[in-house]
């Protein structure tokens, strides 16, 4: 008799399926740990198949593998003693994937994905998932709204630039819109913007505030409503006006004041509308001595030579 490991056999009619090995077990009763197969070195298992389809190869020191999860159609890996890496299985009907603490998921530029890993996910805490990679490298993600190629699409993104976080929207080198944008809750918009600039909206009792905004001198266009700029600090576009409210509590009701551009060089003081209102100056009782400064010399307006 040969050895079992030295068996050979042909196979030589196509239209004949073959099988190399084949067992086939009549179950009338059996122990749950029955094993269709058990390749074992020195005693202890290395490969195995359960009755009921369940293959693995495991050990309590070196981790390893098992398919059909409790009939489940499923997979788990482990590496170390109980020490579970990844785990899929439709026992409940639904698809889930299963990873320990330490784990993280990983992509590379290049074919091969085992080397030189520039992308990971991973679990910073119960509920919390994160995108990071090392000390110095500053994230990007995307969200399309269209996508034909690289250069073909619409998107919102948040990435870290030169330590700063942006949120917005773009589109490709070669072809889609950069649309609007909104940030709120449904149905009560608070902030929206576009292309052509930001725009805060109150509505629902909704409220925004910004302590500073910061508009980069590329993205400059002829429909922006107000810019923000370092070297020209604030600027309206004509037929806005800087107005106030009379509320100490909200700011979005019963303005009464404002001031308007009126034409060049021109302001005018307003009721915040279309009225007029009235400037109060409360100037020095003695010269400044600043070309041009008003002061009150005596009860009379003067203007120091």
């Amino acid at each position: 008799m040969a050895f079992i490991y030295s068996l050979a056999d042909t196979w030589n009619d196509g239209a004949t399926t073959f099988t190399g090995i084949g067992l086939d077990v009549t179950n009338t009763a059996s122990s749950a740990s029955s094993l269709l197969m058990d390749l074992q070195v020195g005693g202890t298992s290395k490969f195995s198949v359960t009755k009921d389809g369940l293959a693995q190869s495991m050990s309590n020191t070196g981790g390893g593998f098992r398919t059909n999860l409790s009939g489940g159609n499923g997979f788990e890996a482990r590496w170390g003693p109980g020490f579970v890496i990844g785990s899929m299985s439709s026992v409940d009907g639904t698809l889930r994937l299963r990873m320990d603490a330490g784990a993280y998921i990983s992509w590379n530029n290049a074919n091969l994905g085992v080397t030189s890993p520039d992308l990971f996910l991973y679990r910073d805490a119960a509920g919390t998932l994160a995108q990071r990679n090392g000390f110095d490298n500053p994230q990007t993600f995307n969200l399309y709204n269209t996508y034909t190629s690289a250069t073909i699409h619409e998107r919102g993104f948040m990435r870290w630039n030169s330590n700063v976080l942006e949120i917005g929207t773009e589109a490709g080198s070669e072809g889609g819109t950069v649309r609007e944008w909104s940030l709120g809750i449904t149905n009560k918009k608070v902030v929206s913007g576009s292309v052509a600039g930001a725009t805060a909206v109150i509505a629902n009792s909704q409220y925004f505030s910004a302590r500073s905004i910061a508009v980069s001198n590329t993205e400059l266009s002829s429909l922006r409503d107000i810019w923000i700029n370092s070297s020209d600090g604030v600027r309206f576009k004509s037929g806005l006006q800087l107005t106030w409210s009379s509320s100490a509590t909200n700011s979005a009701i019963d303005k009464d004041s404002g001031i308007a551009r009126t034409g060049a060089s021109q302001l005018k003081i307003t009721d915040g509308s279309t009225g007029t209102g009235e400037l109060i100056f409360i100037v020095p009782t003695s010269d400044p001595g600043i070309t041009g400064a008003l002061w009150n010399n005596g009860g009379t307006l003067a203007i120091s030579a």
